[in-house]
């Protein structure tokens, strides 16, 4: 959805909260617009002033999804963390980003941290953390 520029759908995909307090923004909800905004500025809300270049993520072809796999982290023990709204967030996924550099496409260390949240109803929905070089 991402290499698409498919940021409403993205969105729409994931629970819209921020946890407050995980990097990324200041900001209580992912929106398409900040979301495309923190992916183009490498991790931040606002660009830097010295950096003219806008971020946009790459395409995961053949050449890029060995390296891909290899950065994917998906911690499925059931530990728990409680927000503090009192949503219940388990597990994690730490996923390098693919990204377009001014000299073409290639595995970065911008980092998208991810947590699954548990409903009343017993679903479950995926939370963007934040986006951030680690």
């Amino acid at each position: 959805m991402l290499a698409s520029n498919r940021f409403v759908e993205a969105v729409d995909f994931l629970s819209p909260e921020i946890p407050q307090g995980s990097g990324s923004t200041n900001e209580a909800t992912w929106t398409p617009t900040l979301l495309e905004s923190v992916i183009a500025n490498y991790g931040l809300e606002q660009p830097i002033e010295a950096v003219d270049w806008r971020y946009r993520v790459a395409p995961l072809t053949d050449d890029l999804l060995p390296a891909f796999e290899k950065h994917l982290d998906i911690d499925f023990d059931m530990w728990e963390a409680v927000t503090v709204d009192g949503s219940r967030l388990a597990g994690a996924i730490h996923a390098d980003m693919p990204l377009i550099y001014e000299d073409g496409p290639g595995m970065s260390d911008c980092t998208a941290r991810f947590m699954f949240k548990h409903h009343a109803d017993g679903q479950m929905s995926l939370v963007l953390l934040d986006i951030h070089v680690l």
